[in-house]
């Protein structure tokens, strides 16, 4: 599984995420750690 830990991934989660609001929802709860 991919950890949103690489800089290019939070980069392309939170391009991804601004088209997706379910995925909006996981990235903001995964955020909250």
């Amino acid at each position: 599984m991919i950890t949103d830990d690489d800089p290019l991934v939070r980069v392309a989660l939170s391009q991804f995420v601004s088209r997706d609001p379910q995925i909006t929802v996981v990235a903001e709860a995964k955020d909250g750690r």
